[in-house]
């Protein structure tokens, strides 16, 4: 058992160490005579809070907590005796890294626990953080600058304008200090935390100071090699500094520097690296009006096209269904009643949104996914990017249901098949079931009836064809039988257009007649580039091969299914 007095001592004599969690670790593993324990305690609760930026628990303050538990947390264990303990520890201490913490703490729980002076231990938490910056205190560098930011930000809150100042000096010395032209974590925070804040004024001065240091650091790294990240990394900042002075022609002068950057890493070896760089490029012509550059850019990236396909590995694993499971499932959906049948096959085999939802939500923590998919068309080309589930849940949500979709094609298939043998049906039997809904055009029957007597002999690829075109123009019939408006005013041109895939898969009477995961569906399967996108892709003549095949076929004929139960003045409702 140690003396609570030697364990401040060699707290106070801590320098030079990684950040605040270190204090944390070296206290759990002590253990203080009985006597001790209730101020131990006290110190070691000081420590055991996370600040905002490492991912912890909002207590409603600065600090957060890693875990909270259903009895108590870190919050429910201060008290007076503690906050009093701390503000001794502030007077007794010389150790900036303690008072700092103590300090803060008592400045933000000021704002929770009334009755304290939080204003001057605020002003003391800005002094001793300044202090870390000035001594290096901590030997992590993005510790550095987090406590740099720190203070900043507390000497606003505090309208003090002296420190002010002096964290804005402290904070451009501490990036000359540390920063390593390679590796842009650990420069750049001048201009995010300085240029970028609008709750802050600085002088001509401090702002040539911090872009001449940014436009000397980009003269060194045009010199290196494999450094395009850190160049880029220069580049955004500067261009958005002159961009925002409406300096266009500095901003043309840096980004055709970014421009023979890229170009000096196009190979074929690094071609999807490459793809990359030239999007983020075009983006940013685009951004500043750079339309002619911009355009220029959009040329090489859809040379990549096939660069990027012979690059790709195609990964393929099976499935295997025990025959028994298989029988059980197909019985399940075809039970004999015709009426109940079509039901059960246009909607058993639907993913539930609400459960997609579910996966997205559990997942979206994990690192595979908080980094960027990327879907390809079969052309090699971008067709969009999905970011993470925290940024874009709509795009994980097309993207996930896609994916079921894709691996239910097999079950989707069989089930057809199975439906179509069951009830002895050929292309004739199968129209009259499609006719008697009305969101089939009388005029287009015939097509219809050629589009299933191809399917009815293996002919996949041209029922496809003739199937897929008829399918929107039954959606566009439904909103039609339910009063909609079926075309939109073009543009400059004085007539009109019909409505296309989109605009019929997001119109709310088609939402009132089907449930929302029907319409999920459709767009993951028809027309979302994030999803199977089968219309855009085969209508367009994008397609490969590979989706021209018997179950996309067979998914056609579902979906005209899906549409037959369309009834006037009847809500298709969901099947459990």
């Amino acid at each position: 058992m140690d003396d609570l007095n030697k364990v401040i001592t060699e707290l106070e004599k801590m320098s030079n160490i990684d950040s605040m969690i270190e204090i944390k670790r070296k206290l759990v593993k002590v253990q203080v005579n009985e006597n001790d324990n209730t101020k131990f305690n006290y110190e070691k609760l000081a420590f055991s809070f996370l600040d905002e930026q490492e991912n912890g628990f909002n207590l409603g303050c600065y600090f957060g907590v890693g875990i909270i538990s259903k009895e108590t947390s870190e919050l429910d264990k201060i008290n007076e005796n503690a906050i009093d303990y701390w503000q001794r520890r502030v007077e007794e201490s010389t150790n900036c890294i303690l008072i700092a913490r103590y300090s803060d703490l008592i400045w933000e729980i000021s704002k929770i626990f009334k009755g304290y002076d939080g204003y001057t231990y605020g002003l003391k938490a800005i002094d001793a953080y300044l202090e870390i910056v000035k001594n290096l205190s901590f030997n992590n560098k993005s510790e550095l600058i987090k406590v740099s930011k720190r203070s900043l930000n507390l000497a606003l809150s505090l309208r003090d304008s002296n420190r002010i100042h002096l964290a804005k000096k402290i904070m451009i010395e501490l990036e000359d200090n540390i920063a390593v032209d390679k590796l842009p974590g650990t420069w750049g925070f001048s201009f995010d935390n300085l240029i970028n804040n609008k709750k802050l004024k600085l002088s001509q001065e401090e702002v040539d100071t911090i872009i001449y240091s940014l436009e000397k650091r980009l003269e060194r790294l045009m010199t290196e090699e494999n450094v395009i990240h850190a160049i880029k990394s220069v580049i955004i900042r500067i261009i958005s500094y002159y961009g925002s002075k409406r300096e266009i022609e500095k901003v043309h002068e840096f980004l055709e520097k970014l421009e023979e950057t890229c170009q000096m890493h196009e190979t074929r070896e690094n071609v999807f690296s490459t793809e990359a760089n030239l999007q983020e490029l075009y983006q940013l012509y685009k951004e500043y009006g750079l339309r002619e550059e911009a355009s220029r850019i959009l040329v090489k990236i859809s040379r990549l096209g096939p660069l990027i396909n012979e690059k790709l590995i195609r990964f393929e694993k099976e499935i295997e269904i025990p025959k028994e499971d298989l029988k059980q499932f197909l019985d399940a959906i075809v039970q004999g009643d015709l009426e109940q049948d079509v039901i059960n096959v246009c909607l058993m085999l639907i993913p539930k949104s609400k459960d997609v939802e579910k996966q997205v939500g559990e997942f979206k923590s994990l690192l595979t996914q908080s980094l960027p998919s990327i879907i390809l068309s079969n052309e090699g080309r971008r067709a969009a990017t999905i970011r993470s589930a925290e940024e874009d849940f709509k795009g994980n949500i097309i993207k996930t249901y896609a994916d079921l979709i894709e691996v239910r094609l097999g079950l989707i298939n069989l089930v057809i098949k199975e439906f179509i043998y069951f009830h002895s049906l050929d292309h004739e039997k199968l129209l009259s079931i499609l006719t008697l809904s009305p969101a089939f055009d009388k005029r287009k029957i015939e097509l219809i009836k050629k589009g299933l007597i191809l399917y009815f002999e293996d002919e996949y690829i041209a029922a496809i064809h003739v199937l897929l075109p008829q399918i929107e123009n039954a959606l566009r019939n439904i909103i039609r039988n339910c009063d909609g408006a079926t075309i939109k005013a073009n543009t400059n041109k004085g007539g009109f257009d019909v409505i296309t895939l989109n605009d019929i898969l997001n119109s709310e009477i088609l939402l009132e007649v089907y449930n929302i995961d029907t319409i999920l569906y459709l767009k993951a399967t028809l027309n979302d580039s994030r999803g199977l996108n089968l219309r855009n892709n085969i209508l367009h003549g994008l397609s490969g091969i590979n989706n021209y095949n018997e179950k996309i076929a067979s998914l056609m004929v579902q979906i005209l299914l899906i549409i037959s139960l369309f009834k006037e003045e009847t809500e298709v409702e969901p099947t459990e």
